[in-house]
C-alpha cells in the first residue's frame, strides 16, 4: 500500500529525509529522482537545503543499496557541492555501480566558476538518467547525528560496504 506525503517546505523535507521510516526516506529519494528542482525550490531550513542533507547522509553508515539510491538522488543536481563529493567517492569507491554513476556524472558535467555546466555546451540534457539500482531492497541506515569531522568521515568511509 502506498502512502502519499505532501512536503510544503524545506523543514518538512529535511524531517522526512531524517525519518526513522525507511519507506518514507526511500520514497522521498525516489521522488527527488523524478523532480529534483522542486525539492531544491523549497529552499533551506537553518542554512541547510536538500543537497546539504543528502551530502551529510552520504557520510553516514548505511547499506550499499541505500547509499546507491542516495548518490542517485544527488546525481540529479548540477552543483559544485555534489561534484566535490563525487570526486571523493571516485577515489574511495570499489563498487562498480557507484563508480559508473560517479564517473558518468563527473565526465558529463564540469565546473565553470561557481556553476556546473554541460561538458557539451550544445546539449540541452539535464544529465544522466536515474540508475536502475533505485529499485533495490534497502536496510535502514544508522541513526543520524551531529556533523562529522573529516577524520570521522574517513573512518565511516572505510566501514561502508562497497566504498
Amino acid at each position: 500500500m502506498s502512502t502519499q506525503v505532501s512536503l510544503r517546505d524545506a523543514a518538512q523535507l529535511l524531517e522526512g529525509l531524517r525519518s526513522p521510516s525507511l519507506n518514507l526516506r526511500r520514497g522521498i529519494l525516489r521522488a527527488l529522482l523524478q523532480r529534483p528542482e522542486q525539492a531544491l525550490a523549497l529552499g533551506d531550513f537553518h542554512g541547510w537545503d536538500v543537497i546539504d542533507e543528502l551530502i551529510h547522509q552520504s557520510y553516514q553508515e548505511c547499506s550499499l543499496p541505500y547509499y546507491r539510491l542516495l548518490l542517485s538522488a544527488l546525481a540529479s543536481y548540477r552543483d559544485p557541492r555534489v561534484t566535490g563529493l563525487f570526486r571523493k567517492v571516485a577515489n574511495l569507491a570499489r563498487d562498480p555501480q557507484i563508480l559508473e554513476m560517479v564517473g558518468t556524472y563527473l565526465t558529463a558535467w564540469r565546473p565553470e566558476g561557481n556553476e556546473i555546466v554541460p561538458a557539451d555546451s550544445d546539449s540541452d540534457e539535464n544529465g544522466p538518467p536515474p540508475t536502475p539500482e533505485t529499485a533495490a531492497e534497502f536496510k535502514a541506515p544508522s541513526a543520524r547525528g551531529r556533523r562529522q569531522r573529516p577524520d570521522e568521515r574517513a573512518a565511516v568511509a572505510r566501514r561502508r560496504p562497497g566504498v
